[in-house]
This record gives structure tokens, sequence and C-alpha cells, in this order.
């Protein structure tokens, strides 16, 4: 507007300037060349003028800028690769020992079987036993066993004393331990937080332009066939331009050349990102997580006398292990064998200090007379259990209290990757061998990344319920799945609490017709799944749910070769505000016996229908949208039902509606328009309740009901419709009081071959015909309006059985 105002003003002035110089002197003739000159000048203006606006739209404003970084402002807070040099490497860590270090030494499990002294304690020695048997028996008794002269070849405790025990060990990491910890030199090609110390991240650079980014501002050279300031003398002045950048107010920003010595995204690539060193040990935290621990050259100081694993086996050959000597002691008795055994024998002293006088046979038995004969006590303690029969009871209390141990009692997180779980598998596997308390949550924390997996992710756990798998909540999309032509997540009769927040990918695409089947989500015979805020694309079926199965879904299932959410075999689906856009066949589909609870999901652009229920299912949309797809926007056939009110059903390239075979529709206030035949089609015994339906600018009729179809209509709108508003055929009914039938191509309705519309109070104005009435067929049109209908108001058959009620004059 501004240029156009001064264009004007120009013309004005140089107009009034020109007549204005002219005197009597000059004929007419002149005055007229004079003027074609001027309007010839102004018509050059004006292109040049149209030309410069063209221009100065494609320059960017100050305020266009403004986001954008100075040269100064990167300088200030990026690193040149210069600054990279000389920075520290990866020997900080050589000091520290490496798997290949530890593998000469003894782990905990290989020195298991030899006893420690703390395992003989409760066997007797020599001096325990001394004076219990006598001599004799002793040495009869021990004549299969070794003596302490055969011993002389073994090994004594206090001389193995300078080997190390378990505990002593206990300190050292054993080569499992260091299993998750990079060796220094797996982490020679890393770089360190320390060495990164200068350089920008990804992250830190997200508000920077980069050189792509700026390949649409333009530069010194191509600015060239613009026009320069003494080009625009007399045109635009310096507040016509107010508000463009200038080429002083552009001087602090960067140009290509100045960001020459700064990284860019490519040359940053050999480097690693924070993310990319979430799962490895940076120098610092070796050195405080190392601090107690020996290094390579401590170790081999320390250990240099210690005998190796090798050098034990040699020198333990014919040691005694705790299991030898179990087995070879089993029949000596232990401390608490000869305590019980000797609690009621009586020595010299004890008798000469009792009784004073040696006792005699008759004297014992006259004092023992009272007591219980051994014959006597073991038919009194026949069912009470013997030191034998208790031996199994320690190692079951083990088994128990391992048990115990392998309990989850309270709510805790897996990070995935992390020094502890390299990846999804390993977290679940060390998750299937516990279970998890009631009230406890186990939480798999997936950090953000692309992850592929070679074979599907099978998930069962008797407390699956209780396991959540989550990804970014900020951005599902940093979190994906890679699934190559498998299925992706599998639960098959067993639940999965929470599967939340990411994105699962499969290799298909629409059309790929010869493709095995595979799903993206699946619960199986029973399973359950609550997967919300996922999105799930490139499978046969995106989501799936079979044999009694419960799925929860929110999120978007798109670009699957057939079903984008599908439930058959008496399963069930929840999936509220979900979004099912651009599979190869149905959005969201139920079978077999299945139920759909989808309110206010959408359903665009799939091959067939949008939402479909078939042989005995039912689906409950209220609200869905669903529109442009290949087929019907909602369907339901064989005994099936659809409920879906306040709908909308557009621009489907079959009909917006449509019932087969027995099925109810129930769409009240819901909008069935533009749509490539019918708005509704109802057929074969179906029923459609559509109260106040728009059923309008379908090319085709707006509600079609054939063969023994129902329809309740009440209050609708089916205008501007290709054929008629209303159908009814070969014996069907449609109740369309109180509705508006009007600008159709055809009839407001039309009824034939046996079958009745209850037009009461409808209106059908502006249509070809307003009411018909075919063959055997009746219409009731009371208290109806029919008017400026081109041909006929209303039209009944001519035989005796066609009725027509309250014939209106056109």
């Amino acid at each position: 507007m501004r240029f156009g105002l001064l264009l004007a003003a120009t013309a004005a002035s140089l107009l009034l300037g020109g007549l204005a110089g002219c005197s009597s002197s000059y004929d007419d003739g002149s005055l007229t060349a004079r003027v074609a000159a001027l309007e010839a000048r102004l018509d050059e203006v004006e292109s040049d003028n149209l030309d410069l606006q063209a221009a100065l739209l494609d320059l960017a404003s100050k305020d266009d800028l403004a986001g954008y970084a100075t040269a100064a402002d990167v300088a200030a807070t990026y690193a040149t690769k210069a600054d990279l040099d000389g920075l520290a490497t990866a020997d900080a860590l050589a000091g520290y020992a490496t798997k290949a270090d530890l593998e000469g030494l003894a782990t905990e499990e290989e020195l298991a079987g030899y006893a420690t002294t703390a395992d003989l304690e409760g066997y007797a020695t020599t001096a325990d036993i001394a004076g219990v048997v006598d001599e004799d028996a002793l040495a009869a008794a021990l004549a299969g066993y070794a003596s302490t002269s055969d011993l002389a070849a073994y090994a004594l405790a206090s001389e193995l004393t300078a080997y190390a025990k378990t505990s002593d060990l206990a300190a050292y990491a054993k080569t499992s331990d260091l299993s998750a910890y990079a060796t220094v030199t797996l982490l020679g090609q890393y770089a360190k937080t320390s060495d990164l110390a200068g350089y920008a991240t990804t992250a830190s650079l997200a508000g920077y332009a980069t050189t792509a980014s700026l390949d649409a501002y333009a530069t010194v050279a191509s600015l060239a066939d613009y026009a320069k300031t003494a080009d625009l003398a007399g045109f635009l002045t310096a507040d016509d331009l107010d508000g463009y950048a200038t080429t002083a107010s552009l001087a602090g920003y960067a140009t290509t050349a100045s960001l020459d010595a700064y990284a860019t995204v490519a040359s940053l690539a050999e480097y690693a990102k924070t993310a990319d060193l979430a799962g490895y040990v940076k120098a610092t935290d070796l050195s405080a997580t190392l601090d107690g621990y020996a290094t390579d050259a401590e170790l081999t100081a320390a250990v240099a006398d210690l005998a190796s694993d090798a050098d034990l086996a040699a020198a333990l050959t014919d040691v005694v292990t705790t299991t030898d000597l179990t087995d070879a002691l089993d029949a000596y008795a232990s401390d608490a064998d000869l305590a019980n055994a000797l609690t009621d024998v009586v020595t010299t002293g004890d008798l000469g200090a009792a009784l004073g006088d040696y006792a005699t046979a008759d004297d014992v038995t006259t004092a023992l007379a009272g007591y219980v004969s051994e014959t006597a006590l073991g038919t009194t303690l026949a069912g009470y259990a013997t030191t034998g029969a208790l031996s199994g009871v320690g190692s079951r209390l083990t088994t128990l209290e391992d048990e115990a141990a392998r309990v989850i009692g309270e709510s805790l997180t897996l990070g995935v990757p992390s020094s502890q779980f390299a990846d999804l598998d390993a977290a679940l596997a060390w998750l299937s061998r516990r279970r998890i308390a009631a009230g406890a949550t186990v939480t798999i924390q997936l950090e953000d990344g692309s992850y592929t997996l070679s074979g599907s992710l099978r998930f069962q756990h008797p407390d699956g319920a209780r396991v959540e798998i989550r990804g970014n909540a900020a951005d599902r999309g940093l979190v994906t799945l890679h699934f190559a032509q498998t299925h992706g997540v599998v639960v098959d009769a067993s639940a999965l609490g929470l599967l939340a927040d990411l994105t699962i990918e499969g290799d298909y695409t629409v059309g790929d017709d010869e493709a095995a089947s595979t799903y993206g989500v699946f619960a199986d015979n029973g399973g359950y799944v609550n997967a919300e805020n996922v999105a799930v694309s490139g499978f046969s079926y995106g989501v799936l749910g079979s044999m009694g199965a419960v799925l929860r879904f929110s999120g978007t299932t798109s670009g699957n070769l057939f079903d984008g959410a599908y439930v058959s075999n008496d399963s069930v689906l929840y999936a509220p505000e979900a979004v099912a856009v651009d599979n190869g066949r149905t959005g969201f589909g139920a079978y077999n016996g299945s139920h759909m609870n989808i309110r206010a999901v959408t359903a665009e652009r799939n091959g067939q229908y949008g939402v479909y229920a078939f042989d005995d299912s039912s689906a409950y949309a209220p609200g869905v949208s669903a529109r442009n797809n290949g087929y019907a926007g909602v369907g339901a056939n064989l005994a099936s039902s659809a409920v879906v009110p306040n709908a909308i059903l557009t621009g489907n390239q079959t009909h917006g509606l449509e019932a087969y075979y027995g099925s109810v529709l129930s769409a009240s206030d819901s909008e069935a328009s533009l749509n490539r035949l019918h708005g509704a089609l109802i057929e074969v015994g179906s029923t459609l309740v559509a109260l106040r339906i728009t059923a309008s600018n379908n090319g085709a009729s707006g509600i079609f009901a054939d063969i023994g179809a129902t329809v309740d209509a009440y209050g609708a709108l089916a205008s501007s419709n290709g054929d008629h508003g209303v159908y009814a055929g070969h014996g069907s009914h449609a109740r369309v009081g109180t509705a508006t039938l009007s600008s159709n191509g055809q009839w407001g309705s039309y009824a034939a071959i046996g079958s009745s519309v209850d037009a009461t109070g409808a209106t059908a104005n502006s249509n070809l015909g307003g009411l018909y009435a075919g063959i055997g067929s009746a219409t009731d049109a009371s208290g109806a309006t029919v008017n400026g209908n081109s041909s006929y108001a209303t039209l009944p058959s001519r035989t005796a059985d066609n009725l027509l009620y309250s014939v209106i004059d056109n």
C-alpha cells in the first residue's frame, strides 16, 4: 500500500508540473505528446517499482533476523577446531587393570568347593574325643580311616593361610564384575568428557544457524542485480524502508565466510555426543569409583607370591574338600552328637562323688527303676524327628532365603542402556528371574535413540501388570524400536502394565502385499497391553489383539499394510482419541465377536474403512472423524453394531455409513456429507438410528435403505444430494418426520417395491420431485411442506394398493 500511494503522488506531481510548465504558445499536439511521454515514464516507474517491491519482499527484515546468531555470538560461545589441539587423550586410563589382566586370578566360584576353617567347626578334634572311646575300640572303629600320619602329605589349615580365601578376594573385581566396563583399548577411540569440554553439543547448537540454513539468505554477490540507494533516488525514502535490514544493520551478523573456522554438524560427526557416551565410564568416574581398587601394577605386586588357579589346582589335588570331609566323616560323631550321646553317661569321678561307695549292679537296677528304658524311649519318641531327619532343613531355609531375595518389594527404575543393562533384552532377562510384590512397580526407562531388534520383543511375566517400559514423554519420536521384518512387542497370555512414549517401526510400506504378516503391538491368548502415546507403523497390523485379549491404545497407527488397530476372537480394544491414518485396509476394526470402545478417534485416508465391525462385533465410537477413506467411513456387517453419535463422515469413496446383514448403526447428530455415493447405505435387514443426521452433498442419496432395512432419521437434513434425499426399497421402512429433504437431484423421499416412508411434518422443496410412493409402497406426508419441486410435488403409483397420504400441490 505504501508503494502504491508513493506512485500515485509521484504521478500526480509529474502531471501537474508538466501542465504548469506549458505556455499558450504550445499547441494541443505538443501538450498531448508531453502528457503521453509522462504517462510512458509513469509506466516505467510503475514497472521498476513492482520489481523493487518483489525484491524487497524476499529480503529479511531486522525482526526476521532477531533469532539468529551474530558472528560475535558464535565466536563467544563455540569452540573452533584449533581449540581442540593438545587436549588429553585416553592415556589417563593406562594405570587401570583390563579384563585380560585379571584372567589369571581365581574367582569366588572357583574357590567355592574348598573348605575354610569355619566349615570344620562342627567336627570333633582329637582333644574332643580323648577319653571318650577306649583306645582299642577307637583303633577298630578307625581302621578304615586315615590316621594323622596318613594325612601328613596333606596341607593343614595353618599351611593354607598364605593362600587367599574367598573373603580375602572380596575387595577384588572378578572378570564378570568388570564385564560392563570399557577396556582401555575400547575407550581409546572415544573422546572423554574432558576432551570435549570446549566443544558444542547438538543440543547447545539447536538455536543457531547452520551453513545450510543460511542458503536462503542473500549474499553480496546475489544482490548485484538489485538497485542501490543511488538507483532508488526519487522512488523510496528511508522512512519507506524502515523495518528492513540495511548493510550496516547486518554488520554484526555472521556470514558464510566468518563461520569457516567453526565446527559444523558434519565435522562433529566423528566426535561422541553426550547421548553416545551414556553407557561409558568417564575418566573422572573411574578415578572416583575405582579409588579403593588396585591398579594393574599394584595387583601384579600384591599377588606376585599368591597361587594362581593352576597353582592351587596342583597344590590342592589331594586336599580334602568340604564335600569330601562331609562324606568321609559322616559316620563320625560331631560335637553335638557326642554331647547328646554322653548326656546321661556317668564318669568315674561322678560316681565317686555321688555314691561315696561304688554302686553294685543291684544298686543301679534299684536306682534306675523309675527311669524309661531305651525300648520304651524309642516308642515314646517314635513321632519325633531324629537328627538325620532334620539334615535338609538348613538347605531348605537357604532356598527360601534365595527365593525371598528374588522378590522386588519396592518400586525401581532400570535404565537402558546402562552399565547394568546393555539393551532391553538384558533388562527383561534380569526381570524374568524375579517376582514383583503387590504395590511395587518396575520401570524400564529407555534412553533417547533408535534400537534395532533382530527378533520380536516377547514379554511374559507373572507380574507383568506391574512392569512399565517408557521412552520420552516430551517427544515419543526420540525413542524408536525398529523391528526388521518381524513382530514388534508381543504379550502372550500375560500382561504389560504400560508401554509408553515411544515409536515402534517395521520395514513394510502400504502395497507390500507379498510380505509376511507382522504385528507392531500384539496381545494374544487373553494377554493385556496398555500402550500410551505410542506411534506404530510399517507392519501388517499396527495394533492387534486376539483370542480374548484386551488392548488399551492411545497414539497413532499409520502406514500399516492392512489394519491400523484390530481385535478379533472375543477381544476388546480401548483407544480413546487415538489416530489411525493411511493404513492399507481399515483404521479401527473389530472381528469375530470383538468390541471396540474408541471415542473421539480419527480414522482417515485408510484403504477401505475408517471404523469397521464384522461378524457379531461392536464399536462404540462417539465423535469419530472418519474422512477420505477408500470405502466407507463407518461400516457394520454380519449382525454387528456401531454407535457413532456426533460423528464426522465425509469425503469417503463409497458411503459415510454402511450396514449389511442384520447390523445396527446409531449415528444421531452426525454429519454424513460429501461422500462419493450415499451418506448412509443400510441393507439386508439392517437398522440405522440417526436422529437429526445431516446427509448432504453426497454423490447418490443422502440415506439409502434397501432389502428389509429400517431407518429412523427423525429431524434429518438430507439436501443437495445427487439422487434422493431418502430412499426406501424392497420392503424397507424409513422414518423421516420433520426432516428437511430439499435441493436433491431426484426425489426428496422415494418409497419403492413394498416399502414405506413416514415423512410427517417433513419439508421437501426444490427437488426434481417432492415425495414418491412406488409399486406396493406408501408415504405418509401428513403435515408435510412440498414446494418448488421442478416436476412433481407427490407422485403415487396408479395401483390400488399404493397409498400416498395428504397429497399437496407443487
